[in-house]
C-alpha cells in the first residue's frame, strides 16, 4: 500500500468556505454582463452579414432535414370559375381572399403553388 507522508496541506478543511461574494464583485460582475450584451448587440446591427449567413445556413439545414415525399409528377392546376368569381367578387381579389385560398390549396399537401394573375 502507498502511504503519502508529509504531503503539503492544500485547504484548509477545518473552515467553512465564504462563497459570498462582496457588492463590488456583484457590481463588476453585472457592469461586465451589461457590457457584453450591449456590446454584442452592438455589433448585431452593424455588422449584420455574418449573423444573416448563420440564419441562411440554419434555414439550409432545416430543409434538407424536412421529410422527403413522394410527389405526384403530374400537376394539378387550380381554376378560378364565374361561380367563385360571383361568390367572392372579380379579380383581383384581396389579399386575405388570396390568402384563404392558398391556405386551402395547402392542405392538400402540394410542393409548390403557383398564383398566375
Amino acid at each position: 500500500m502507498l502511504e503519502v507522508q508529509n504531503a503539503p496541506q492544500l485547504f484548509n478543511l477545518e473552515e467553512p468556505i465564504d462563497l459570498r461574494s462582496t457588492s463590488k464583485e456583484r457590481l463588476q460582475t453585472l457592469l461586465t454582463g451589461i457590457t457584453l450584451i450591449l456590446l454584442t448587440f452592438i455589433v448585431g446591427l452593424k455588422c449584420n452579414e455574418p449573423v444573416e449567413r448563420i440564419n441562411n445556413a440554419v434555414i439550409a439545414l432545416q430543409v434538407e432535414l424536412l421529410p422527403k415525399t413522394g410527389l405526384s409528377p403530374l400537376p394539378i392546376i387550380v381554376e378560378v370559375d364565374e361561380q367563385s368569381l360571383n361568390a367572392y367578387g372579380q379579380w383581383p381579389w384581396p389579399r386575405y381572399q388570396v390568402a384563404h385560398l392558398l391556405e386551402t390549396i395547402q392542405r392538400g399537401g402540394p410542393a409548390a403553388a403557383i398564383l398566375l394573375t
